[in-house]
């Protein structure tokens, strides 16, 4: 069906009341496969409420950020404290090591909390 009406555009050029024939033409054959989900009721519940929560799951999300950022910006806090204290060219403490590659930059705290959870 797409190939025909795609052919009969391409035949019409780009003609406005072609656009709107094919938007009617996909719509008509939207409105049949919702006809044919109303069968599948059950289908249709499980649909509506994934998109229903949708909302949900981004202020979750956002939520989610929020906090990350939080205890991001507090570990870099904890980090350069102890970068003032033992200095940032002491490569021979294991701590600073790791604080130099997961706790360098606000991005890359955030992510390693992200990869922690």
């Amino acid at each position: 069906i797409d190939f025909l009406l795609y052919s009969v555009a391409s035949s019409w050029g780009s003609d406005l009341t072609s656009g709107r024939l094919l938007r009617l033409l996909r719509f008509c054959r939207l409105s049949r496969i919702m006809r044919v989900l109303k069968h599948f009721h059950s289908l249709r519940l499980v649909m509506f409420s994934i998109l229903d929560s949708v909302s949900s799951l981004f202020w979750c999300s956002v939520m989610i950020c929020l906090i990350i950022y939080v205890f991001a910006v507090l570990l870099l806090n904890g980090a350069v404290e102890h970068f003032e204290e033992h200095g940032y060219d002491n490569l021979s403490n294991p701590t600073t090591v790791h604080l130099l590659e997961y706790f360098s930059s606000l991005f890359e705290a955030m992510l390693t909390l992200f990869k922690v959870i």
